[in-house]
């Protein structure tokens, strides 16, 4: 409930104010443009419950894995490395050929 509640806060001070906001969560960022989390750095976050995810490594073109800590973080965090594949390489270089 407090989080419904939070998410329209959130859409009402940025269509009154037009800037573009973010607000981080237990479970990690919430941005308004999907295409950024490509571009965030690796941020495993400061929980300890580590698993192992991938994420998108702008410098070397590339899916990484790493232990992510199981809260806060960012939305550079991918379950398997063909969804970061397919969220970052495809759709930066080729978005219109993504494979399934």
């Amino acid at each position: 409930m407090l989080r419904i509640v939070a998410v329209i806060l959130l859409l009402n001070v940025q269509f009154n104010s037009g800037e573009p906001v973010e607000v981080k969560s237990l479970y990690g960022s919430l941005q308004q443009d999907p295409e950024d989390r490509c571009k965030e750095t690796v941020d495993p976050g400061p929980c300890q419950y580590y698993q192992t995810k991938w994420f998108w490594d702008e410098a070397d073109e590339s899916c990484k894995e790493f232990h992510y800590g199981g809260c806060m973080g960012n939305k550079n965090r991918f379950n398997t490395k063909h969804e970061c594949l397919k969220q970052c390489r495809y759709k930066l270089f080729n978005p219109v050929a993504v494979p399934g």
